[in-house]
């Protein structure tokens, strides 16, 4: 007779280790089946709960390091993720795109056209950057936008090797079709 009570303290303890069980077979006695009822709605509800706060946390660390219009990781992400290439003392190389006249576009044409080219600015250099057969390893490559404020788009690449660092920026250069101005 005190199975079900026993499987609702399982239940209880399961909750607290973000186990969710219920029980399956309900008790014949009507004033047990109504509390064992209960308790497997409050644990089907306590999952949902959770696996939205879940879904909610991961949301708003994926916001917190990405920028919302381009898609590329932020200035948070880039700082972040510099720190631990210095702190391993590796080498890297950083190069910087610099949309040269981009606020004459937004005050001329408006932020809607200024964010689309930003938004094709932002594929394009992710399509370039680390192209198949050019001997870089796409997951060792990362792009950035590090202006929050749209008038200036600046991408930063860190690179795992200083080895080609010089004609990979110049590629880098001729693929987006910017000009190359070297900078200590």
């Amino acid at each position: 007779q005190l199975k079900p009570l026993d499987y609702m303290v399982k239940q209880s303890h399961a909750i607290a280790r973000r186990e969710f069980l219920s029980l399956p077979d309900l008790p014949r006695t009507p004033e047990l089946r109504r509390v064992v009822q209960a308790m497997n709605q409050m644990v089907e509800k306590l999952k949902a709960l959770f696996q939205e706060q879940a879904e909610r946390s991961e949301k708003l660390r994926t916001e917190s390091y990405q920028d919302n219009l381009t898609g590329l990781s932020n200035r948070a992400a880039f700082q972040r993720y510099l720190s631990g290439h210095l702190g391993r003392g590796q080498p890297y190389g950083v190069f910087s795109l610099d949309l040269n006249g981009f606020k004459a576009i937004n005050d001329t044409h408006g932020h809607a056209a200024g964010d689309a080219i930003l938004q094709h600015v932002a594929r394009q250099l992710l399509r370039v950057v680390a192209p198949p057969g050019d001997g870089i390893d796409p997951s060792q490559v990362r792009a950035f936008v590090t202006d929050g404020r749209r008038e200036l788009l600046v991408l930063q690449v860190l690179l795992e090797s200083v080895e080609d660092l010089d004609a990979h920026a110049q590629a880098l250069a001729e693929r987006v079709g910017a000009d190359r101005h070297d900078h200590e």
